[in-house]
């Protein structure tokens, strides 16, 4: 795969992942379920091409050598890695709350919450900085319509596969709500959750 099929195609699957992200927080329902399997199937689509972006990043270090203009790209980086991974661990085997000084505890979701958020201006500024305007073969070419499909595909594979052997394995994430929440503090008196989601009802 090309390097500008690559960029291109991450930068569509990420604005997917924001889009169906906002969105799930104005989902509360089942019927509404589908907005968090796109971002499911998003996200793993994502760590797909994490290779292929790997190599492409390599080569332009090793092109133009190391240098303050590294900053922003290894900092989009670890950002969106700590994101994807937060948001994997948490589905599957789930994430210990996390201390935040002067703040108090946070829940692993919280987290790739404020992961994703910070992704969106380095993001912003790295977009303008690389922009090269698209092509319309670059969406609308049949082997560019393949590659997605089979891309969306395989992302949808890889989110059942691994909702089934979290159930087989009795991880945590399988008992989470469609949502992503998991149950806290039911029948405890006022030992409410630290973190309640918009609009997360039965």
């Amino acid at each position: 795969m090309s390097a500008r099929a690559v960029n291109l195609t991450i930068l569509v699957l990420v604005t997917v992942e924001f889009v169906s992200g906002f969105a799930g927080f104005l989902v509360g329902t089942p019927d509404g379920r589908w907005v968090f399997w796109v971002h499911a199937v998003g996200g793993l689509t994502l760590a797909l091409l994490v290779p292929w972006k790997t190599a492409i990043a390599l080569r332009s270090f090793a092109r133009r050598r190391w240098g303050a203009w590294a900053a922003l790209p290894i900092l989009l980086s670890l950002l969106f890695l700590g994101s994807l991974v937060s948001g994997i661990l948490w589905s599957t085997a789930g994430l210990p709350r996390i201390a935040i000084p002067l703040y108090g505890e946070i829940t692993g979701l919280t987290m790739h919450v404020i992961l994703s958020l910070a992704i969106l201006m380095p993001l912003v500024l790295h977009v303008v900085l690389r922009w090269f305007p698209p092509r319309k073969d670059d969406f609308l070419a049949r082997r560019q319509a393949l590659r997605a499909l089979a891309g969306a595909f395989a992302g949808a594979i890889i989110w059942q596969t691994s909702e089934g052997l979290s159930a087989l394995a009795s991880l945590s994430g399988a008992d989470r709500r469609f949502t992503g929440s998991r149950e806290e503090g039911s029948f405890t008196g006022n030992a409410h959750p630290v973190t309640n989601w918009f609009l997360d009802k039965t």
